[in-house]
């Protein structure tokens, strides 16, 4: 017998296997001498995906995946420029970032998000390196970042961590946590970042409302206006975190199959989530700076610092105040896990990664393998940055230049494949279009592409500001450059194995074309 056909499409990749599954006339069968296509594999595995969700969901699952309190100590000690940069970067990045996201994502509303722009846009070799990034800055900063300020937030306001051993085991619970939650799946998981999102206000207004206290009975500020002046220097040190602090719009594409009505709920969501976010950032860090004075103001302290401040450290009140910061903290890593998970295991179905990888479970519809794969990592990562020497924040400043570098890298080939669409693809139905024709497209292109080279740059080789003392720069270039060059080439390796195993491009463009047809419109 001989691979069957699926709904007109042709026979191209065989699996191997010692059984095949194979999908006709919409049932499946099993036997021994007969594979199924690349496009059978990929539906099988996308019959498990649930369509659960709705537009509050995704506006809730952006909130508290880009609204994120680790980066505003790195970004506060620019001081007053911090709020200056902010405004400036957010009109000539995170506005055209947005812009851009907005119609990617309306017009090709496909699981895997931009994975699947990438391949579609650019080829397949550049949507395979895009994914693993996308994948493996999650797990890195996971345990290189979010678990080191958790650790300084139960020190700080619950009590002393100060063995090593206590530390590892804080944050490996941590860590495990979040991966449980995104095994879980979208029905019930969705619910962590939307508790995380709700937290996350009502901590940048409750900080507000006490910085407006205790500025109130100091009677005066920390923040000076001629402070707000900007200097190209400051950016310099200050951009690579307050662009990792704007990443995230299109992470809820990742899950496009998994929504209702992905063609009006995208743009809605980005537009929507996107100035929450931007009033969060100018709200909190402006309370900051009036505040927490100049000299006290560390990168791994930010919002954990100034609530020391305004509300104190100790009692019941200091304890609330850890749990919600840390319910936030695990909200969000919850988020980019469940967004990162998914955009690999579409790579694995499609040949871009090892075919295992993209297997979704029949209870759940999550790629397990790859949440686990992304636990395990994260607890490599945080025991290797518990072992550099020196204290939490020299710790957290390496992995931030890592996490940074590797995350912004996944972008590199997403925003000129916006350009490439808009040509390639003019066939394709736009609920929501970038203005200004095609000078529009090229601005937004050029200004969101511009922005993440400098970042790279400057996250692989900061200024001397930016590299700490205890580490020094040679150790610091060491740790970046080989990680990046092992990060590559694994993808690289990856990318190899998945197309040996038979994954072929064709079957996989058929299947994309299938999903943005059966996309509900607007």
């Amino acid at each position: 017998m001989s691979p069957c056909s699926l709904s007109g499409s042709t026979p191209d990749a065989i699996m191997t296997g010692e059984e095949y599954m194979m999908v006709q006339g919409g049932t499946v069968e099993t036997t021994r001498d007969m594979a199924p296509t690349a496009l059978g594999a990929v539906r099988l595995e996308k019959r498990k995906l649930r369509k659960v969700l709705r537009l509050a969901d995704l506006y809730f699952f952006s909130v508290c995946a880009m609204l994120t309190f680790e980066t505003l100590g790195q970004v506060s000690i620019a001081g007053g420029q911090a709020l200056t940069w902010i405004v400036v970067c957010g009109l000539t990045f995170y506005l055209p970032y947005a812009l851009l996201v907005a119609e990617l994502g309306a017009a090709l509303p496909v699981e895997g998000g931009l994975y699947a722009w990438v391949k579609e846009g650019v080829g397949p070799y550049p949507a395979a390196l895009t994914a693993f990034f996308y994948w493996i800055s999650n797990p890195v900063w996971l345990g290189g970042i979010v678990t080191t300020i958790c650790i300084g937030v139960v020190q700080q306001f619950i009590a002393p961590l100060s063995s090593k051993g206590a530390q590892l085991a804080f944050g490996l619970v941590f860590i495990w946590l979040c991966v449980a939650a995104t095994v879980i799946g979208l029905r019930h998981g969705k619910w962590l970042p939307t508790v995380g999102a709700w937290a996350k206000v009502l901590l940048v207004l409750a900080f507000i409302a006490l910085a407006l206290g205790y500025v109130g009975r100091q009677g005066h500020v920390a923040l000076h206006l001629t402070s707000l002046t900007p200097s190209g220097s400051v950016l310099l040190l200050v951009l690579p975190a307050l662009m990792f602090s704007y990443l995230g719009y299109e992470l809820q594409s990742s899950a496009a199959e998994e929504m209702t009505a992905p063609r009006s709920q995208v743009p809605r969501s980005v537009f929507a989530s996107g100035l929450t976010v931007i009033l969060g950032y100018v709200g909190v860090i402006a309370a900051i700076l009036a505040v927490v004075p100049p000299a006290r103001l560390r990168s791994i302290g930010g919002l954990t610092d100034a609530f020391g401040i305004v509300g104190g450290s100790g009692g019941m009140g200091g304890v609330l105040i850890a749990l919600a910061l840390l319910l936030t903290y695990l909200g969000t890593a919850t988020a980019w896990l469940m967004g990162g998970d998914r955009t690999w295991a579409v790579a694995g179905m499609e040949g871009a990664a090892p075919p295992a990888l993209g297997r979704l479970s029949r209870r759940f519809g999550t790629p397990v393998r790859v949440n686990v794969l992304s636990g395990l990592v994260s607890s490599l990562v945080f025991a290797a940055t518990l072992g550099l020497s020196g204290a939490l924040a020299d710790q957290f400043s390496v992995a931030l230049g890592l996490t940074v570098s590797v995350s912004v890298m996944s972008y590199l080939s997403v925003f000129p494949a916006f350009l490439s669409l808009r040509r390639r693809r003019p066939d394709l139905t736009r609920p929501y279009r970038v203005p200004g024709g095609w000078a529009g497209a090229w601005a937004v292109t050029l200004l969101c592409e511009g922005y993440a080279l400098v970042t790279v740059g400057f996250a692989l080789w900061p200024p001397a500001a930016g590299v700490p003392a205890s580490v020094g720069r040679l150790r610091f270039e060491v740790i970046q450059g080989s990680a990046l060059v092992l990060i590559i080439a694994i993808a690289t390796v990856l990318y190899g194995r998945g197309r040996i195993r038979g994954r072929r491009e064709g079957s996989a463009r058929e299947g994309m074309d299938q999903a943005i047809e059966r996309a509900p419109g607007p």
